[in-house]
């Protein structure tokens, strides 16, 4: 699927390489799920041809949010399948 390397690890600060299939896709809806709940999130992608991102969280507990973050992704991607079948 994809790998998650960690870069830095603050208490305010999570900044997280990823790589992998649909590395790209998973970094945009994770941002913007971050942002929905008013958290500093980004992504960068250094050149095309690079096949990975580098997503930094800013706020207090960033790996919690980022989880929930992910978490929040899932539940949708869950629910999307329910509305297809």
């Amino acid at each position: 699927m994809f790998e998650v390397k960690p870069i830095e690890k603050k208490s305010d600060v999570l900044r997280i390489e990823l790589s992998g299939r649909n590395y790209l896709t998973i970094a945009n809806v994770l941002n913007d799920n971050l942002w929905k709940k008013n958290i500093t999130a980004a992504y960068t992608q250094k050149h095309p041809q690079i096949k990975n991102v580098e997503i930094l969280v800013k706020s207090a507990s960033p790996k919690a949010k980022l989880v929930n973050a992910a978490d929040q992704l899932s539940k949708d991607a869950e629910a999307l399948k329910k509305q297809v079948k």
